[in-house]
């Protein structure tokens, strides 16, 4: 072969290899771009792996508490059904004392003293009443301790 048949493969060679080296900054570049994004993404899945943790973590607690609010809504229901029986034992026991006495002397006791039966219901109601007390103020503290969001209505 000779050489001016040569000259046109010569000069698409050197013509590749001068625009490869125009081109080669660029790629070094892009291949560090490919690399921090590569970075920001493995740090990204760590991120994610972490506020999936915590997620599960709250999920959690979220139940625990749900599972103490349904204990506590229980505790109160049972301590408002106690109040309400007391109410009922002191009607019933004042009513039986007030028919005891006879109305004349409900209003204007007279000055007698009262029968045994009597002042064990008086007594009786009087206990009643400070229980029902107790009660109430039980089911109020442990409502005031509820999430405003988890009221009975």
């Amino acid at each position: 072969m000779d050489q001016s048949s040569n000259q046109p493969v010569e000069d698409g060679i050197s013509s590749s290899s001068a625009r490869l080296a125009k081109l080669m900054p660029g790629l070094n570049v892009i291949e560090a771009k490919i690399k921090e994004i590569e970075a920001a993404k493995a740090k990204a899945e760590e991120i994610a792996l972490e506020w999936e943790q915590k997620y599960n973590e709250t999920e959690e607690k979220l139940k625990e508490l749900e599972k103490e609010y349904e204990k506590q809504a229980s505790q109160n229901w049972a301590l408002n059904n106690k109040v309400k029986d007391r109410d009922v034992e002191i009607q019933i026991l004042q009513s039986e004392l007030q028919n005891s006495i006879p109305l004349g002397d409900w209003e204007h006791p007279p000055p007698k003293l009262r029968t045994a039966l009597e002042l064990a219901q008086q007594k009786m109601i009087t206990n009643l009443q400070r229980e029902k007390e107790a009660l109430r103020e039980t089911t109020e503290h442990s409502e005031q301790g509820r999430a405003p969001s988890h009221r009975d209505e």
